[in-house]
């Protein structure tokens, strides 16, 4: 079975508008890659 991936691998600060456990990188994938370009860290 594949392991899941959760929103709590990113950087905290990228995700300050939305509950955590709203974040669905399944459900949507644009929204957290746009994130990750504007505003994530070398590790994200």
């Amino acid at each position: 079975m594949p392991k899941k991936q959760h929103s709590s691998n990113f950087s905290p600060h990228l995700f300050w508008d939305v509950p955590k456990e709203k974040v669905d990188l399944k459900k949507h994938p644009q929204f957290i890659i746009k994130r990750v370009l504007e505003y994530g860290l070398m590790n994200d």
